[in-house]
């Protein structure tokens, strides 16, 4: 049976403090319509908080893991010195990378040839081990500096003081190239043995040959 017409609903405005609608299908509103804004708003806000966490993380985390990739540039270094591996000696430093031997510089390529026999001389003597940076401080842009100490483990029994940590000093410049990846652009120490190591260069760069 069809509804009469004085039986259907008119559509019609209504007003009030939560805005303007149509009655009908639109009268059925969320009880409390002032909290459905609220509620869009939250994961917003919550990606705000998460990306302000993660920045004020990254400030402090981010210097930590390049300090960590600086020591682990020195390790490596030490351990190619440790296991005569020159290749990967070189490979620690930058391509322009320096010596610095009291007021003279060389090229790395020309140190480690230099040193190569000297290392000779101290095999199964002992081990180097790096131990740490004293003074790190930002020199320019992907540029530290810092001194740094190393130790000598002795483990040769012919010798009064087998069995004792050297400590050895030294200065270094360091370069990042990349995220995360640092080389060695200086180096130099003030240490006798380092520089009867480098003997040779200092003897040819001085006499007039």
């Amino acid at each position: 049976m069809r509804k009469q017409d004085n039986q259907t609903q008119p559509f019609e405005v209504i007003e009030d403090e939560h805005g303007s609608y149509t009655s009908g299908a639109d009268l059925v509103r969320p009880v409390n319509e002032a909290e459905e804004p609220r509620s869009r708003r939250r994961p917003f806000l919550l990606l705000i908080w998460i990306a302000v966490i993660v920045i004020i993380g990254l400030i402090f985390v981010l210097p930590a893991i390049d300090r960590e990739m600086m020591r682990s540039t020195m390790v490596r270094m030490i351990g190619a010195v440790n296991g005569r591996d020159f290749d990967a000696l070189e490979n620690s430093f930058t391509p322009d990378a320096k010596i610095g031997v009291q007021e003279f510089t060389f090229k790395v390529s020309e140190a480690i040839s230099e040193i190569k026999p000297f290392l000779s001389q101290y095999d199964g003597t002992g081990n180097l081990r790096f131990t740490g940076f004293t003074d790190l401080s930002r020199f320019g842009k992907g540029v530290y500096e810092a001194d740094f100490t190393v130790k000598f483990n002795v483990n040769d029994e012919s010798i009064p003081y087998n069995n004792m940590a050297i400590t050895k000093k030294g200065h270094v410049r360091l370069r990042r190239m990349g995220w995360f990846r640092w080389k060695i652009a200086y180096l130099t120490s003030d240490e006798d043995d380092f520089n009867e190591a480098l003997n040779g260069l200092l003897l040819r760069k001085s006499l007039p040959w």
